[in-house]
């Protein structure tokens, strides 16, 4: 959504990457369907509410935000995954990771701020932020 929405000639080389970014958790959504599947289970349906603004900075920052918390709950999913003995799972969880790290990077890069440290789960629960 953030990539149709962004506009000025500042943010056209951003939408477009976001645009990829798109493709890419259509990519991952499949890829964990199948695993799921594979498993026994049934995929989850139901979208996280996307924040909206005016503001392209508010957008983004909420995107890095959505990403910062993706990578904290596969990093969680993948720890649960060894644990299980699911290795293959676990493998397919880190080549998505791989990719959600650089959509965080470049929403990072776009933003003109470092790359944020990952929230511990505490943090992510009280919405604290260090």
């Amino acid at each position: 959504m953030y990539s149709q929405v962004l506009k000025g000639a500042a943010y056209t080389d951003v939408a477009r990457e976001l645009e990829a970014h798109a493709g890419e958790e259509l990519a991952h959504a499949i890829r964990i369907a199948k695993q799921i599947d594979y498993l026994g289970g049934m995929p989850g349906v139901t979208p996280k509410p996307v924040k909206t603004s005016n503001d392209p900075v508010e957008m983004l920052r909420a995107d890095l935000e959505n990403e910062r918390e993706t990578v904290g709950r596969y990093r969680e999913r993948i720890r649960q995954a060894e644990a299980m003995g699911e290795f293959a799972l676990s493998e397919t969880l880190r080549a998505i990771i791989v990719q959600e790290q650089e959509h965080e990077i470049d929403l990072a890069a776009a933003l003109d701020i470092d790359v944020p440290l990952p929230k511990e789960p505490s943090e992510r629960k009280t919405g604290e932020n260090k």
